[in-house]
C-alpha cells in the first residue's frame, strides 16, 4: 500500500501505525485497497476537497476488525466480501457519526461532546482520535486529534 503526504510531520510514525494494524489484521490490506478504489471513483479520497484519506480510511477499517474479532484473539482471516459489506452497513447506518467518536487504540466508542469534538458547523463529520497524540489538541486541526475532521463530503453523500 502506498500512500504520499506532504507536510506532515507525524509521517513516519504513521507509516509504523499503519504497518502495525497491516501485520495485525491481513485483511485490512486488501479492504482498505478496495475502499480507497470505490472513494477514488467516487471523488472522495482526497482530505482536501472533503474526501477521507488512507490513515483514516485504516483506522476505521482496523477498529471494526478489532471490534469484529476481539483484540485478543489471535489472528485469522476473515471473509473479506462479508467485511467490506460490514464496513459499508457500520458507518453507514449504524455508527452515530453525529454523537460518537472512535478510539482505535483501546477499541472504544466515545463521545464526542465528552472531549468537546462536536463541532455545530459540521456536525456529521466523521472523529477518529490519532493513535499517537490521544485526547490532545492537534497542531494542524482545530479539532482534538481528530484524523477525519475534513471529511465532510462522505457524510454528505452518506445521507444524501
Amino acid at each position: 500500500m502506498v500512500d504520499i503526504s506532504f507536510n506532515v510531520p507525524s509521517g513516519p510514525e504513521n507509516t509504523k501505525i499503519v504497518q502495525q494494524h497491516l501485520d495485525d489484521h491481513p485483511e485490512l490490506r486488501y479492504v482498505v485497497l478496495v475502499l480507497k478504489y470505490f472513494l477514488s471513483q467516487n471523488r472522495l479520497n482526497e482530505p482536501y476537497w472533503g474526501g477521507m484519506g488512507s490513515y483514516a480510511l485504516v483506522l476505521l477499517a482496523s477498529f471494526l476488525i478489532q471490534k469484529k474479532k476481539g483484540i485478543d484473539r489471535p489472528p485469522e482471516l476473515m471473509d473479506l466480501g462479508a467485511l467490506l459489506l460490514e464496513f459499508l452497513r457500520y458507518y453507514g447506518k449504524e455508527f452515530n457519526n453525529e454523537a460518537d467518536a472512535i478510539c482505535v487504540k483501546c477499541t472504544t466508542i466515545f463521545s464526542k461532546s465528552s472531549r468537546q469534538w462536536f463541532d455545530p458547523a459540521n456536525p456529521l463529520a466523521f472523529a477518529i482520535e490519532d493513535p499517537q497524540n490521544a485526547g490532545t489538541r492537534s497542531q494542524i486541526s482545530p479539532s482534538p486529534s481528530d484524523l477525519a475532521d475534513g471529511a465532510h463530503s462522505i457524510v454528505r453523500q452518506r445521507r444524501g
